[in-house]
């Protein structure tokens, strides 16, 4: 119960940045006169090809992901810990997505 008040205290800055981050793309977009809702984002968020599991390559793959990714949030935990955990969280899923996304799925 003791940790009630961090939480309280930082959910409304996650949210803050969340929605701070949605807003700024959605302006950017409208300044450029495109879509809020690109054909990329849809690839990106709905693609249409099957990873394969039984595949040696891919296991390597996910293998190299998993520990980009472990190192990078023991990396991310001792030098953004100290801001928040908002802040910290989302640094995390940035940094998690952004490496597995280059590590899975795209060619080069």
């Amino acid at each position: 119960m003791e940790k009630l008040g961090y939480i309280i205290s930082e959910a409304p800055v996650l949210f803050l940045l969340i929605w701070f981050t949605l807003r700024l793309v959605h302006f950017r977009r409208r300044r450029k006169q495109e879509p809020r809702f690109s054909a990329g984002d849809q690839a990106l968020l709905f693609p249409n090809r099957k990873i394969d599991l039984r595949s040696p390559i891919m296991r390597v793959k996910f293998a190299r992901c998993i520990l980009l990714a472990t190192g990078a949030t023991y990396v991310e935990f001792l030098f953004l810990a100290q801001f928040g955990a908002a802040i910290l969280c989302v640094a995390l899923t940035l940094t998690t997505a952004g490496i597995v996304h280059r590590m899975l799925f795209t060619s080069a």
